[in-house]
């Protein structure tokens, strides 16, 4: 078996600093996502490591079978931020800053399988019914404040996948919201 690193990326905490700066974003955790070859297929790796000290704090294999790991998943971030009528993100000055979570996204059996990246690693695995995907396009949309990717069918018809953090109190969940941007 060989791995290769294949994504990072970090979860972030706002805590109040005692000084007149105000309050200052810390890094929570890293994760570190590697694709690991077996003999048939590919699989998920992930990792969260301690970023102040460089420690292990948890690692896990993900549940996947990937053919061609360059287009079979993406690493996204899912928001609570609230978007208006015309797609614009809410941008008032009193409005907190969204929470914001780092999210895989992969295919297997032609199924789309999200989970939320968290300290423990403890999330429950989610997917979309099986809707034919062949594979993953990450466009680069949580660059620019988006958080979607678009699956492709193998007739070459796509969907916009878009991934929102919901907060019931303590408790957080990624939903998955889906619509045929073209056929």
């Amino acid at each position: 078996m060989s791995s290769t690193l294949f994504g990072l990326g970090r979860v972030r905490i706002t805590t109040p600093l005692q000084s007149n700066r105000g309050s200052q974003s810390l890094p929570d955790a890293l994760y570190v996502l590697a694709v690991v070859q077996s003999i048939a297929s590919y699989t998920l790796h992930v990792t969260t490591l301690n970023p102040f000290t460089g420690a292990l704090l948890k690692g896990q294999h993900l549940q996947s079978t990937l053919l061609n790991p360059l287009v079979q998943f993406a690493v996204l971030a899912a928001s609570s931020r609230t978007v208006g009528a015309a797609g614009a993100v809410n941008t008032i000055a009193t409005t907190p800053a969204p929470a914001t979570v780092p999210v895989v996204a992969w295919l297997k059996t032609r199924t789309l399988r999200h989970l939320m990246l968290t300290l423990e690693l403890d999330e429950k695995l989610r997917l979309m019914p099986e809707l034919g995907f062949k594979r993953v396009v990450d466009v680069g949309a949580h660059v620019y404040g988006k958080d979607e990717c678009v699956p492709v069918k193998a007739d070459g018809s796509s969907s916009l996948i878009r991934l929102r953090l919901e907060e019931d109190g303590n408790k957080r969940k990624v939903k998955a919201q889906a619509g045929v941007i073209w056929e």
